[in-house]
């Protein structure tokens, strides 16, 4: 590919991505301002910080059009959008620091590298595409993983199918619920089970299928989280096309629904609906995905701007760092700064490294994760799990790195797809 080649679909996107950037701005303008001042959301414009946004969105944009590797290029690609247009948009409206722009711009541009780094690594494949035994081998351990979960069966309500009783055995769970099964929750219900609905659909077995739906319904019934099904949607969602199709549908999806939230705020407007109608699409969804992290990512900026943490809010450097303060820090930003009952303020790994250590600690995390996706971009993963990697892909704007690693699974994901998704028996990343 040449300096001046590349794809058409490529600069297809990178419309697709500034026709988002520009649905967003009116959005914040018309929408979220007027109606969410409140909770943060100001409309102190900035023309400067407006023409910085815009040149490093360009910055970006061209370098994402020459990522060779497609899997990479898909992950790159939606990365930016959840990162990126929103924290502008922020910005440009809010008179805060403009630090979480540039870190979130170092971040993508040093992950990009994750497309020319190489080193090798032994290893060897049990890929449940190939045959029956790998794929009922990984079933066995699901089933092993599974096991702790039927100490719940006294405590499962059959009314929480229905969305009855959710917050009464949300509470007796807080109060059962062993830390051995709340490791295991994420893993099974964002990765293993979905991983196996997947198969069974591109494989045609449907007795699996109904076999591993009625795990992940079971999985919801030990705790009643919705959020058991977003693995599965996001499966689903993602479950065709090549990985060069799968950040422009998604992007056009995000596209869709925010001019759908504007259109339908205008038109609620006018028939002067309830508010909770004319912001369904906005409030619920463009909210909450777009502006609410770097709302929070600002209150993290601010509060930290004098200290850093080092990472002593979390294991292994707490044990060797003074934790300053009495709270768990999502808690303490949540409860104490933002002065909200039982509200943890959880941001993503950009924001936690900056206030560890600032630039250098975004360094850090942007290396540790070019060497995770350059790991996985030569595991040659089949695009019909692409699903399962969007869930982490979002949930890195808004979790810290152990609890991502650890609680969320994404160290069970990687282990998956070496051990069962592998297409190479040795490993190249190249």
């Amino acid at each position: 590919m040449s300096v001046l080649r590349f794809p058409v679909y490529r600069l297809h996107l990178a419309f697709v991505q500034i026709a988002i950037f520009i649905a967003l701005f009116i959005t914040y303008k018309l929408i979220i301002n007027p109606v969410y001042e409140y909770s943060g959301f100001s409309a102190d414009f900035s023309a400067e910080t407006l023409v910085i946004s815009c040149v490093l969105m360009s910055f970006l944009l061209f370098i994402g059009l020459y990522i060779r590797n497609e899997f990479l290029y898909a992950c790159w690609q939606i990365l930016f959008l959840f990162m990126f247009p929103g924290t502008a948009v922020f910005q440009v409206y809010n008179s805060v620091s403009i630090n979480p722009l540039f870190a979130v711009s170092l971040f993508l541009f040093i992950l990009a590298f994750s497309d020319v780094l190489s080193f090798r690594i032994k290893g060897f494949s049990l890929n449940i595409n190939e045959n029956d035994r790998n794929l009922y081998a990984f079933l066995l351990i699901v089933l092993l993983m599974i096991l702790p979960f039927v100490l719940y069966l006294p405590y499962i309500n059959l009314k929480n199918l229905f969305f009855i009783d959710i917050y009464k055995t949300r509470l007796i769970f807080r109060e059962v619920q062993s830390s051995i099964s709340g490791y295991l929750y994420s893993p099974l219900s964002r990765v293993a089970l979905p991983a196996l609905i997947v198969i069974s659909i591109a494989r045609k077995k449907w007795l699996l299928l109904v076999f591993s739906a009625f795990l992940l319904i079971y999985l919801f019934l030990c705790g009643a989280q919705k959020g058991v099904f977003i693995g599965l949607i996001a499966a689903l969602l993602f479950i065709v096309g090549t990985y060069k199709f799968k950040p422009l549908f998604f992007s056009y999806l995000v596209l869709g629904l925010t001019v759908l939230g504007i259109m339908v705020f205008i038109i609620g407007n006018y028939l002067q609906l309830d508010a909770s109608i004319s912001n369904s699409i906005t409030g619920v969804f463009i909210r909450r995905v777009f502006f609410v992290p770097p709302m929070l990512d600002a209150v993290y900026y601010e509060h930290f701007a004098d200290t850093y943490l080092y990472y002593s809010h979390s294991f292994p450097m707490n044990l060797f760092v003074d934790y300053p303060l009495e709270k768990d820090l999502s808690m303490y930003i949540g409860q104490d700064v933002l002065n909200y009952i039982d509200m943890r303020a959880n941001v993503g790994v950009v924001t936690e490294s900056f206030v560890s250590l600032g630039y250098f600690g975004v360094v850090i995390i942007s290396f540790i994760f070019m060497i995770i996706f350059s790991f996985l971009k030569n595991l040659n993963i089949e695009p019909m799990y692409f699903g399962i990697i969007f869930v982490y892909l979002f949930q890195m704007n808004s979790s810290y790195f152990p609890v991502l690693l650890a609680t969320h699974g994404l160290l069970f994901m990687v282990l998956f797809f070496w051990l069962f998704l592998n297409n190479k028996k040795s490993i190249n990343l190249e």
